[in-house]
Order: C-alpha cells, then sequence, then structure tokens
C-alpha cells in the first residue's frame, strides 16, 4: 500500500509564509517605486511650485513681511500726524503750499521708519542672546537672522537715502525761491544748522557701510569687518542729532536715542557676553594639508564650551593680528578637543589664513608660545537628528565641517545604543505610522488581523501586481494614479488653507497696528472713519480666524490637538464676545478706547498670531514629528553624508580617521569591521556617505585611491562631479515611497537636507529640493516634506542665473562615477 501522507513541517509552512510576505512587500515597494518615478517624470505645476516655495521659506516670507508692514504703519501714524499740522500752519494759498505741506509729512514719516529699523538692528546683531533664545524656543528661526537683518539694514538705508534726497530737493528748492524773493520763508538757515551737520555725518556713515556691504564679496574681509565699525559712529550722530542748539534751548524734540537705546543696551551686554567668554587655548595638533590649502587645528576644549553640529566659534592669534575669525567646529559634541578645518587664501598671500599656516606660526603654536583664543559657540544646529526621519548632509570644500561634526555624532550616538536599539529604530516608524492614523485607517488594519496570513499575501500580490501592470500599460491614465492625483487636489485646497493662515497673520499685524495708531493720533488728526474701519476690520479678521480654527479642528490628522486647542477655542469664544458687546455699545469703543479695551485687544491678537504662526506647515509637520518620536533614542533613521571638493590632501587628512570611526562603531555594534559587501545591510542602513573629488592632479588622486582600496572607501569615493540634483530627489523618493507604503494618513517623513559651502551650490540644492516637494504633492503626499538649511559663513561674488545649472557627471574620465 502507499505510505500515509505527512502533516507540513511547522517549519516549512512558517518559511512559505514568510516567503511570501517578503514577496508582497517587495511587489509593493516596486509599485510605488513605478509610481513615485511616473509622478518624477511629469512637471509640476507653477501652483505646486508656488505651494513648495511657500512652505520651504514660510518663516523668512513671514519675517519680512511682517516687518515691512509694521514699518509702514509706523510711517503712516506720523505721515498723517504731521500731515495735519502741516494744514493748519502752511495756509492754502502760501507759496509753496503744495510741497511744505506734503513733504514734511513724508519725510517726518521716514524719520521714524528708520528710527525703527535702529531700534530693530541692534537685536539682530546679538549672536549670543539669539542663540540662547533659539535653544529654548526651537521655533524661533535662527537661521534665518542673518538675512533679515540684510533686509533691516537695506531698508534703513533705503529710507535714509529717500529722506536726504527729499530733504535736499525740499529745502533747496524753497531756499532758492527765498534768494529770489518768491517765498518770504528763509530755510536757507537749515544748510548751516547743527541738525544738519550731524545729518550728514550720519548719512556719510551709512554710505559707507551700505557700500561695503553690497560688494562684501569682492573685498577682503577684513576691510567689509573694519567699514562696519562706522555702524557706531552712525548710532553715535544719531543720538547727537536731536540734542542740537534748538533742543537745548527748550523746544521739545522726538529723541532718536529713546528709540534705539534699550536694543543698544542689549546689544553692548551682548558683546560684553561674548568678551568675557574669551578662552585661551593650547594647539594639540595643527596639520596643514600637502597642498597647503587648508589647516587641521585641533585645540584643547575650554571647560564649559557645550556646542550643537553646525556651530561655529570665532578663532584669533594675537601674534597675528586682532581680528576674529569665524570657522565651523569639526568635532563631536562628546569629545575633549575642538577642531577646525582652515581654508587657506592662496589668492592672498598677506592674509590672517596664509600667516596662520607658516611655518613660523605652526612652530609658534606647537611649541605653546602662541596660544589660540576662542570664544563662541554661535550659530545654529546644522541639523536635529531627533526632529527629522531622515537628514542628507552636503559639504561642498571646507564647508563639509559642520557634517562631519554631525557624523560624528551620529556615530558617537549608534554605539551607546547598541544594535538591539537599532533593531528597534527600524521599527519605530511603523509603530508611528499607527498612532498617526485616523480611526478609519486603525479599523481596516485591526481587519485585516482576523484574515489568514498566507490569503492576505496572496491577495495583496495579486493587487499590486495588477496595479504594477497597469501603470507600466497605461502610465498618467491608470485609475490607480488617477486616484493620486485626486488626492494631491485635495492637498491642493489644504495648502490654500495654509496660506490663508500666513495672510491672517499679517492682517492681524494691520489691525493691531491700526487700533493702537489711530487711537492715539492728537485730535486734529483724528477721523471718524478710522474707528469704523478698525470696527469693521477687526470683526472681519476674527470672523476668518473663526472659521480657519474650525477647520483645524476638522482635521485632527493633519493639526495636532493639545492644551493649547482647548485654550484656542476658549480664547476664541471670548474674543467673539467682546467684539459683539463693543460693537453694540458704540462706535466709542474704537474711536477712544480704555487702556483695558487696547491690553485686551493686544494679548488675543497676539495669542491668535502665535497659534497660526504654529499651524504653518513647516512648524505643525517638525513638532508632530518630535512628538511621535520622542521615544526613539536614535532619531533619524537615515543620515548620509555628501562630501563634493576639489582637493584630494583635504580627504586624504580626513578619511583615515573617519573610517577608524566607522570601523569601530560597526565593530561594536556587529563584532567586526566594516565590509564593502555586507555594509548596506548594517551599519549602512543608518549612515551612509559619499565622496566626490574632482582634483585634477593624478599624482594625489593615485594617492587617495591607494588609500581606500581594498576598504569601505573605495566604493565611497568618486573621482567626478556630482548631479546633486538626482543624489537629492534619489535620497528623498525613498522616504516618499515609504510614506506611500504607510498610507496618506499616517504622519509625515520629515527629510531634512542641510548644505554648507558656496551659494551657488547651494541653489542646485535648493532646486532639487523643490522638485522633491512637488513630487510629493502632485501624488497626494505633501506631508512627506522635505525641509532645506543652508550654512555660510563665507563671503562670495553674487550669483549669475547662468551659473546655476546642474553639474554633469565626468563620466568620460571617471568611470566609477556611473
Amino acid at each position: 500500500g502507499r505510505a500515509p501522507s505527512l502533516p507540513p513541517s511547522p517549519r516549512g509552512s512558517v518559511m512559505g509564509l514568510f516567503d511570501s510576505l517578503v514577496t508582497s512587500v517587495l511587489q509593493r515597494r516596486q509599485a510605488h517605486r513605478a509610481t513615485v518615478e511616473l509622478a518624477s517624470q511629469t512637471k509640476g505645476t507653477l501652483y505646486d511650485r508656488a505651494v513648495s516655495n511657500f512652505a520651504l521659506r514660510y518663516q523668512v516670507y513671514l519675517f519680512r513681511c511682517v516687518h515691512l508692514l509694521v514699518t509702514f504703519l509706523v510711517w503712516q501714524h506720523f505721515f498723517q500726524k504731521k500731515l495735519e499740522a502741516q494744514k493748519v500752519a502752511v495756509p492754502a494759498g502760501a507759496p509753496n503750499a503744495g510741497l511744505k505741506r506734503t513733504v514734511p509729512p513724508v519725510e517726518f514719516g521716514l524719520m521714524h521708519a528708520i528710527l525703527m529699523q535702529l531700534c530693530i538692528v541692534p537685536i539682530t546683531m546679538c549672536r549670543k542672546v539669539l542663540a540662547m533664545v533659539s535653544q529654548y524656543i526651537p521655533s524661533f528661526p535662527y537661521q534665518h537672522v542673518t538675512s533679515f537683518h540684510i533686509q533691516v539694514g537695506y531698508a534703513f538705508c533705503f529710507f535714509l537715502i529717500s529722506a536726504t534726497i527729499l530733504f535736499f530737493g525740499f529745502f533747496g528748492r524753497v531756499c532758492y525761491d527765498f534768494n529770489r524773493g518768491y517765498d518770504p520763508k528763509d530755510f536757507c538757515a537749515k544748510f548751516r544748522s547743527e541738525i544738519f551737520a550731524t545729518g550728514l555725518v550720519t548719512f556719510v556713515a551709512t554710505l559707507i557701510v551700505f557700500v561695503t556691504s553690497y560688494f562684501r564679496g569682492r573685498m577682503p574681509y577684513e576691510i567689509f569687518y573694519l567699514s562696519h565699525f562706522f555702524v557706531f559712529v552712525m548710532f553715535l550722530f544719531a543720538t547727537i542729532h536731536t540734542f542740537d542748539d534748538v533742543a537745548r534751548n527748550g523746544q521739545v524734540r522726538s529723541q532718536n536715542l529713546a528709540w534705539f537705546g534699550t536694543s543698544m543696551a542689549i546689544y553692548m551686554a551682548d558683546r560684553l557676553w561674548a568678551a568675557t567668554s574669551k578662552r585661551s587655548c593650547r594647539v594639540i595638533e595643527a596639520v596643514p594639508t600637502e597642498d597647503g590649502t587648508a589647516l587641521a587645528l585641533t585645540i584643547e576644549r575650554p571647560h564649559g564650551f557645550e556646542f550643537h553640529p553646525g556651530q561655529y566659534a570665532q578663532i584669533c592669534v594675537p601674534g597675528i593680528d586682532r581680528f576674529w575669525h569665524p570657522f565651523s567646529i569639526a568635532s563631536a559634541p562628546e569629545v575633549r578637543h575642538l577642531k577646525f578645518l582652515i581654508k587657506a587664501n592662496v589668492d592672498s598671500p598677506a592674509s590672517w589664513t596664509c600667516a596662520l599656516m607658516s611655518k613660523q606660526w605652526l612652530d609658534k603654536m606647537l611649541s605653546g608660545q602662541a596660544l589660540v583664543h576662542v570664544r563662541g559657540p554661535y550659530g545654529y544646529a546644522v541639523a536635529d537628528l531627533k526632529k527629522s526621519d531622515a537628514v542628507l548632509a552636503i559639504g561642498s570644500g571646507t564647508g563639509v565641517v559642520p557634517m562631519l561634526s554631525l557624523m560624528d555624532e551620529r556615530l558617537i550616538t549608534m554605539s551607546r545604543v547598541g544594535r538591539d536599539a537599532l533593531v528597534k529604530a527600524v521599527t519605530v516608524r511603523s509603530s508611528d505610522m499607527d498612532k498617526g492614523a485616523t480611526p478609519t485607517e486603525v479599523a481596516r488594519r485591526r481587519s485585516e488581523d482576523g484574515v489568514d496570513d498566507n490569503l492576505l499575501a496572496a491577495i495583496t500580490a495579486v493587487q499590486l501586481g495588477f496595479r504594477q501592470n497597469r501603470l507600466k500599460a497605461q502610465g498618467v491614465d491608470s485609475s490607480y494614479y488617477k486616484k493620486l492625483r485626486f488626492n494631491a487636489f485635495a492637498e491642493r485646497l489644504h495648502a490654500l488653507a495654509d496660506f490663508i493662515g500666513f495672510l491672517l497673520i499679517l492682517a492681524i499685524v494691520i489691525v493691531l497696528g491700526i487700533s493702537l495708531s489711530w487711537c492715539n493720533l492728537p485730535e486734529v488728526a483724528a477721523r471718524r472713519w478710522q474707528a469704523y474701519v478698525t470696527q469693521i476690520s477687526s470683526a472681519a479678521v476674527l470672523g476668518v480666524v473663526c472659521l480657519h480654527l474650525v477647520y483645524r479642528l476638522c482635521f485632527p490628522a493633519r493639526f495636532r490637538r493639545g492644551f493649547f486647542t482647548i485654550v484656542e477655542v476658549m480664547v476664541m469664544g471670548v474674543a467673539l464676545t467682546l467684539v459683539v458687546f463693543w460693537w453694540l455699545d458704540g462706535i466709542h469703543n474704537y474711536a477712544t478706547p480704555t487702556g483695558l479695551q487696547l491690553l485686551l485687544r493686544v494679548v488675543i491678537w497676539l495669542f491668535f498670531m502665535a497659534r497660526l504662526y504654529y499651524a504653518s506647515p513647516t512648524l505643525r509637520d517638525a513638532s508632530y514629528r518630535a512628538t511621535l518620536r520622542r521615544h526613539n533614542i536614535l532619531g533619524a533613521q537615515t543620515y548620509k553624508l555628501i562630501w563634493v571638493t576639489r582637493s584630494a590632501d583635504l580627504v586624504l587628512c580626513h578619511l583615515p580617521a573617519l573610517m577608524a570611526k566607522i570601523d569601530e562603531v560597526h565593530h561594536s555594534i556587529y563584532g567586526r569591521a566594516a565590509e564593502p559587501g555586507t555594509w548596506e545591510q548594517s551599519l549602512g542602513r543608518f549612515v551612509d556617505f559619499t565622496i566626490y573629488v574632482t582634483d585634477k592632479n593624478v599624482e594625489r588622486i593615485h594617492k587617495l585611491k591607494d588609500l581606500a582600496a581594498g576598504s569601505l572607501a573605495e566604493g565611497k569615493i568618486c573621482f567626478c562631479r556630482p548631479n546633486l540634483h538626482e543624489e537629492i530627489t534619489k535620497f528623498t523618493q525613498r522616504q516618499l515611497i515609504d510614506q506611500i507604503d504607510a498610507g496618506k494618513d499616517a504622519p509625515g517623513i520629515i527629510t531634512d537636507v542641510t548644505f554648507c559651502g558656496a551659494p551657488n551650490i547651494a541653489m542646485q540644492a535648493h532646486h532639487a529640493v523643490h522638485a522633491s516637494n512637488i513630487i510629493s504633492a502632485a501624488l497626494g503626499y505633501p506631508h512627506c516634506r522635505t525641509l532645506f538649511r543652508e550654512e555660510f559663513y563665507g563671503f562670495s561674488p553674487p550669483v549669475r542665473k547662468t551659473q546655476v545649472k546642474t553639474l554633469p557627471t565626468e563620466k568620460h574620465t571617471q568611470p566609477e562615477c556611473q
């Protein structure tokens, strides 16, 4: 007879299920990859590009617009005040009546707009204070302070130049008419007064600062630095400006010092803080590269010197000069020394960097005869590994320094958490996705738990295979792709709501400004229509803010709820009650409000501004991810470094130390050194690097190849120029595939692309980030967002549009780069 059949082996059934699940996962990711590749081939609409740019530069646009609006509100307040006074003082039939009635009010408004800029400029220069604020308030955009400082400075110069032109034009015309006997009013004395002399000195000092700032990329740093000291000359004579003989004789003037005295005191305190934080440090190591283009300087770390990767310090060697020079810190925050990579200015042999690299000063520093003075740290973290899912760090030349510091911190963290924590870090993303899913999505997933695993895997494989075949055959006309495009249309409406929130913040600034301005105008300048405009605009803006709050409450998966959500609902109820009561009580509540009414309006409007600001795309997504990933001690799951450099010697200087750290961490986790064949399946899942070397020196290239031969670095060094656009989009598309795999209702995956180097290369990276966000939006996943952060402490000539091109890959010279 026939032998009885044996039941299937449990191990065989488990392995069969495992193979089915693996096949299902691979087919699903292949289908998603095909979808992403199809979307990347289609050009985004103008609306998609505008949404991407708006989300990336939200904070920049917001602070710049608020600054301009506040400046305009200050100008219009003093313009109206002076205009009504001039109408009373100048009869209608007087000579030059039109000019005398309009030009002084315009100039009076410009004067106070200038004073407002003088009030802001010292605050933007408080590096220590602002760096401390950014550590306690993560939403503070410290990385944009420099650009904001430039805008305020240029606005000040524009207003001052405009006021000077108006002054000479108006008083010159009236003085000319007086000398000809056409005008009885003698304005010629204005050109001989003390206030004219101090104003002229202020104008000349400002002009020097403006010219040297505009051409800062075409002059030595020392000249730019010294010329900025004319700012203090300008502030000094601006203070003396209103203490002239007229003020000393008892005439009341609007004293300039009252405007910027407090901010200047804060700035002086900040400078005193920086001066007292100066430390003298002994040089541990100073190794110049063989080609003499860079110096690796290692000094002892002062006690209490705490910093984050990406921050910089100022160093000074008194024997060379007394200037402070900013350099990024290359060492990790946990080590006991500070390392700097200093690029030599070979075009200027008399420069500070060339003097530092001379044999004379290297011997002095290494022997202890010369100490290096350090103060800091300054700046901001180049990336936060705990608030992102993936980080792509790109450095060009010596701009790789903060990225190396970030990589050292990453490797040290990984060596501490151990192998079990790394395995847990891989699964933490899926658990986060479950937490962020909507109730409908959770119910669907739970319903699948009762289905036979083999049957579910088979059904999924069939569905995905059919979907992938349809995508290949029909492309953008397939039903699945059309469904994604429909989801993208809904996301475009959400983007429109985000823009409305942006406009609401500006509207609140306007309403708050006119509420404080018009009720404080003198009686001669107050008008009844102003009260009606304030009343109607306040009610209208509050109504739209209320609708925006209802919209945010309707999408809890998009806008995280918490304690402040309850407070916002309560404040909205109080605000609506007060508006209705004041409206019914009479127009006097807006024409002549009490101090308590103004205080309530200021507090309520500022609260709504803060809530709308934190509901913005960048802050909303970042805060959501930070909350969901608090339990993940590793932070970002993926970190990749891309280093682009022209100097092979620079790589020869840093590669041995980098590979030693990687091997040490790999051995502590996996028990063996890093190997090319297993790298992608081990430590390479969490940290990776690629180095592009464009050195034309054949001897140095061969030396670098010999150093990397047989090691992991051999496959990580490419001797060609990179296509940064392709590198960035490939990296971000992998995150987008994970997002599609998790589902539309899952929390967004945040990718940080951070760059340090020349501005022209930064623009290429910025364009690639735009393209990545456009692809995400086109598929209906705009919450899978790519952020861009640029760090650049040097100076370079302005970038021409013709320079902004993707660098071609030199396939004909180095085939290994393909």
